[in-house]
């Protein structure tokens, strides 16, 4: 939880307390599982599922104790009793024994302690309507590897090293390691690979291997993937944050790697309405060989750059093939602006938009002083933000023609509860069939994965209406270097209410639903709603949302259309992404002042939706501190039928935790410094 690891070392522990039935989510490192009346014999026509999620980091250890008796007619169990353990969070995770097609158990045999290999397990027991066993008593418990931690170098502390568990001995099974290395601000991370190397050799590395990302956590660009025995190269990252994971599997284990890092000698971030970059040693030495550089400029949102080389002396060879810098739109990727070499001094080159990136290469051969290179902001604005209920704006220049290769980016928020619609006053840019060359593309919403509500270009009739679902919508001019002409005027009021979004805080709870359902209509398509639950006693209640109904269009992923509920907002820990045509069967119970979500659709397949609930329970929430208790509610009494508790407990910073129960049956909550 983002949240909690900026600040406090937290524990969720999640209590589902009911008072009949089966299944639920578990969210505590150790627990019993067993199936119900356990060891006397379990009922007919059972179907019960549970959900394990322990600390992130560590896997779970996986035990049946004796007796052991499911019942089925096949010693496959494809038929009768069984119960079916998946390596994951859902019945769609693959089974948690690869040698067992469907991952189910059945028999009376003993099984061995099997594991994860991550910190997620789901657990499913179907009984059919006769020859009933005695059933299963399932143990579980999370398995610390003690590796990983948050690395941080400076100035007085530039270097570093951290390597696979155990290294130089072999790695152990089932290890799941995230390290962050963090730079100071402005500046990159280098990781020099040394002594041995060697990792479970498999295709495209998806058995054991090291993952390497250019960013804070595991959603971050991906640097490197590596396993197999070749030492690899010298990974930077662009920023001043690098993330690194280590998994193993449960086969082969090898030595590992040792991995040095450090300040990068070069590269980094530079922000700012004006920047310089120099090479290594400017200008009292010359720069060293076998150098990679690699600089990302940023200016203000809505001002291009232009980039002077101020000074320039570097090995000059045909086609700058040797020592060069490079400089390119955006990224890595983007498009070239130049490639120099030699001292000849070239012309400044603008960019489309804000940012920019910057290259220098060295080979092993002759070095010279380097260079030097200065960028600053334009002074012509395109694009902007606008959070006033009406508005207008118009494209660079207009009514005269727009500048080529631009890039601009209009971003409008108004009040909660309204939605945005957008006017076309006047508008005529280069036309293509295609709109590839010069256009006008409206985002319902704000964020990159926003859905696409139009793409215009040419002449467009004055009077055109745009609208957004929510209260945001963004604007982008794209133009190139070709035909330019008058760009567009248009406007904006928000007159009308919003579709759907909003903030949720009910003291009784309340309902929320995708736009328009009625369990019959479909949704429409390219909707962008986003909700936030606020829990006004978050400390000392719980959120609890469930769904009545749920139909959305079905992928593996949920990359189409989706739901997603995160902890706090939309940058805050993902709790769930959900889509398909099955209503989720066990209830979210969340301890945290709020929730966002986050409904899309895009611009194919629609379905019924989704009609959901949200309630407060006045059990769970947020305890800080250094020790307590927690009790279920009403204790001693008996709970009641439909309690659903859910507790955040936080110590202070650098302690951990510890929880146990009382002679009198209530959870004792201390804290203890620990070793990280």
């Amino acid at each position: 939880m983002r949240r909690a690891a900026a600040c406090l070392r937290a524990l969720c522990l999640l209590l589902q307390l009911r008072a009949a039935g089966c299944g639920g989510c578990l969210h505590a490192d150790r627990g019993v599982i067993t199936s119900p009346g356990y060891p006397q014999d379990y009922s007919p026509n059972l179907n019960c599922s549970w959900r394990v999620l322990v600390t992130s980091g560590f896997i779970i250890t996986v035990h049946f104790e004796q007796p052991f008796q499911v019942k089925s007619e096949d010693a496959s169990c494809n038929s009768g009793d069984y119960i079916e353990l998946k390596n994951g969070l859902d019945a769609s995770a693959p089974p948690l024994v690869s040698g067992r097609g469907n991952g189910r158990f059945c028999g009376s045999s003993p099984i061995s302690t099997m594991y994860t290999t991550d910190n997620q397990l789901f657990v499913h027991f179907i009984s059919d309507s006769r020859n009933e066993g005695q059933g299963f008593k399932l143990k579980y418990e999370a398995k610390s590897l003690a590796c990983g931690g948050n690395i941080y170098i400076s100035d007085f502390n530039p270097s570093g090293y951290t390597s696979s568990p155990s290294y130089p001995n072999n790695y152990p099974s089932h290890a799941d390691c995230v390290w962050t290395i963090t730079a100071p601000n402005g500046h990159a991370i280098e990781l020099q690979f040394e002594d041995q190397f060697y990792i479970e050799p498999s295709p495209n590395c998806t058995l054991s291997y090291l993952e390497l990302r250019n960013g804070a956590d595991s959603s971050a660009p991906v640097l490197a993937k590596l396993c197999g025995s070749l030492l690899p190269s010298t990974q930077r990252s662009s920023g001043d944050v690098m993330y690194l994971r280590f998994r193993s599997d449960s086969s082969n284990t090898h030595v590992g790697f040792n991995a040095k890092y450090s300040i990068a000698p070069c590269g980094g971030t530079v922000a700012g309405r004006t920047g310089v970059i120099e090479s290594v040693g400017y200008p009292d030495l010359h720069y060293p060989d076998d150098l990679l550089c690699e600089w990302f400029l940023q200016g203000p949102r809505g001002h291009y750059l232009t980039i002077t080389l101020e000074d320039l002396d570097i090995q000059n060879t045909s086609e700058c093939a040797s020592d060069f810098v490079e400089i390119r739109e955006y990224n890595a990727s983007g498009n070239l602006l130049g490639r120099y070499c030699g001292n000849t001094l070239p012309d400044a080159v603008d960019t489309s938009d804000s940012f920019a990136y910057v290259k220098f290469v060295a080979d092993g051969s002759i070095n010279a002083r380097g260079f030097r290179l200065r960028f600053d902001s334009s002074t012509e604005e395109c694009g902007g933000d606008f959070s006033a209920p009406v508005g207008m704006f118009t494209s660079p220049n207009y009514p005269n023609r727009y500048p080529h290769n631009r890039v601009c980016e209009w971003r409008i928020t108004v009040e909660e509860g309204r939605r945005v619609i957008l006017t076309i006053n006047d508008m005529k840019t280069e036309e293509h069939w295609r709109c590839s060359s010069d256009y006008v593309a409206v985002y319902n919403g704000l964020r990159q994965n926003s859905p696409r509500l139009v793409k215009l270009c040419g002449e467009v009739n004055p009077g055109t209406e745009v609208k957004s679902s929510g209260n945001t919508m963004k604007v982008v001019l794209v133009t190139d270097m070709s035909h330019a002409t008058r760009g567009f005027s248009v406007s904006y009021t928000s007159n009308e209410d919003s579709v759907c979004g909003g903030t949720l805080m009910g003291y009784t709870g309340g309902n929320f639903s995708s736009p328009g359902y009625d369990g019959v209509k479909n949704y429409t398509s390219k909707l962008n709603c986003e909700w936030t639950i606020e829990n006004p006693s978050h400390y000392n209640s719980s959120i609890y949302i469930s769904f009545e109904d749920f139909h959305l269009e079905h992928h593996q992923d949920c990359q189409y259309d989706y739901l997603e509920l995160r902890i706090g907002d939309a940058d805050g820990e993902l709790i769930a992404k959900l889509c398909g045509q099955a209503t989720p069967s066990v209830p979210l119970v969340i301890a945290a002042p709020q929730v966002w979500m986050h409904f899309v659709s895009d611009e194919n397949t629609e379905d019924k939706g989704f009609f959901g609930h949200y309630i407060f329970e006045a059990c769970g929430g947020i305890q800080s501190g250094e020790r307590g208790f927690i009790s279920s509610p009403n204790y001693p009494e008996p709970y009641g039928n439909l309690n659903h508790c859910s507790w955040l407990l936080e110590a202070p910073e650098g302690e951990t935790i510890t929880v146990s129960k009382n002679s009198d049956n209530r959870l004792h909550v201390c804290s203890f410094t620990g070793r990280f």
